[in-house]
């Protein structure tokens, strides 16, 4: 569009389209539309050929192609002059709709899940396997969820094979079961520049306990009940493009388990801060985990995540403050025939020290690393961004703890795998 005269001139052509148009200067950059994708492409304006239109021209729309039989084509919205009847839509059409699958790594957790989610978005359900790094255990079971009310009802069902529970002394092995139903109130408070979620609930669980291996006669099996609540709550920047992590956050998260037969429970909570850097690309990540339990009690699992570097024992109490400093190194951008693509290399300095206390609680022991991470971020067939790396540790109370080499390298598993 010429300001001085109003008149309206054509730059660009081609069959498929140009898109997102851009001045820089004395030229003109767009998208033009290919087999392959988009393809960026740039041209000086004085090299563009200039053709001018005439309002009727443009105001026109015009198809570039034409649609077979168009005039046959029946007006839907009438049926030989009358409505077509007003009918309630069945909500369970396709109830059980399977349409993706997904890897996920919560330290310390590796799962993966297939989705199933009906039409109307109602009614969810989740078919996984999850294995325990804590306790070396496999597990598979299946998650479901209504959410036509308010609260969300949810349930599910898990068989936990070959449970290592590793005391300072000895070794149990089990295998368990579960079964739960309960609620949870997801809320959204999103407003402005900062991203706010709230998620809220309880279960009662039915939990049977089968011992197995060499230590079968030490225990009897058994069968129970308990109740498990849970709050969780985060605040956050929304993340740039190139950020590993949000430029400012926060997340807490709690819950608490425990028997209604007998005495027995385990209480977990966890929080997250992420700070600015001196780049717009670094960040500052702190963390702080705590988990007690009644160690007469197996019934649960072993959520904590111990200092890096380090085996997982079971203790009474524990604690641990982490610091990350994470920053990128390359972003080579290059892929390999279409089935890996190469986004980033990047890198994470951290220490951590935890503290570990006897049953009694009367003793104490500090479990201290450092050390360094490599990542790096993937896109395998263009989709699925996959991050994975290497650890290496500096065990500090390695020998203390019963390490006799102070020095672990280790292959992270893939982590941030669903895209924000």
């Amino acid at each position: 569009l010429r300001l001085s005269d109003k008149k309206v001139y054509q730059l660009t052509s081609g069959g498929t389209g140009n898109y997102f148009p851009s001045l820089n200067h004395d030229s003109l950059t767009w998208s033009a539309f290919t087999s392959n994708g988009f393809k960026v492409q740039s041209k000086a304006l004085d090299q563009l050929t200039s053709n001018e239109l005439k309002p009727a021209e443009y105001e026109q729309l015009l198809s570039p192609y034409e649609v077979a039989n168009e005039k046959e084509t029946p007006n839907v919205l009438n049926n030989d002059g009358g409505s077509f009847p007003v009918v309630e839509y069945k909500k369970s059409t396709r109830l059980f709709n399977f349409h993706s699958w997904r890897p996920n790594y919560e330290d310390p957790e590796f799962s993966f899940s297939v989705y199933s989610d009906n039409v109307l978005n109602t009614f969810s359900n989740e078919l996984f396997y999850r294995y325990n790094q804590n306790e070396l255990s496999h597990a598979v079971g299946f998650n479901t969820a209504y959410a036509g009310l308010f609260p969300v009802i949810n349930a599910g069902a898990e068989y936990v094979f070959d449970r290592q529970l590793k005391f300072p002394s000895r070794t149990l092995t089990l295998n368990q079961a579960e079964a739960r139903i309960g609620y949870s109130i997801p809320l959204n408070f999103t407003g402005g520049k900062l991203l706010k979620f709230a998620n809220m609930g309880s279960n009662i669980v039915y939990n049977a306990i089968y011992p197995t291996g060499i230590t079968k006669d030490s225990f009897p099996s058994s069968n129970t009940l308990y109740l498990h609540h849970f709050i969780n709550w985060s605040q956050q920047l929304p993340r740039a493009r190139k950020q590993i992590y949000p430029k400012f956050g926060y997340g807490v998260s709690g819950s608490y388990r425990h028997r209604l037969d007998e005495k027995g429970y385990q209480s977990l909570a966890g929080a997250t801060l992420f700070l600015p850097s001196i780049s717009p690309t670094h960040s500052i990540v702190l963390t702080a985990s705590f988990q007690q339990v009644d160690t007469n009690n197996i019934l649960f699992s072993n959520r904590f995540a111990n200092s890096r570097g380090y085996e997982d024992l079971f203790y009474s109490r524990m604690w641990k403050a982490s610091a990350n400093y994470h920053f990128p190194l390359l972003y080579p951008d290059r892929g390999v025939g279409n089935i890996v693509y190469l986004l980033r290399v990047r890198s994470n300095i951290f220490y951590d020290y935890t503290k570990v206390f006897s049953r009694d609680k009367s003793s104490t022991m500090p479990l201290r690393s450092s050390g360094t991470e490599l990542f790096f971020d993937t896109k395998w067939w263009n989709q699925l961004p996959v991050s994975f790396g290497f650890r290496y540790s500096y065990l500090h109370d390695g020998q203390r703890a019963g390490w006799n080499n102070q020095h672990r390298f280790e292959f992270i598993l893939p982590v941030n795998l669903i895209p924000d």
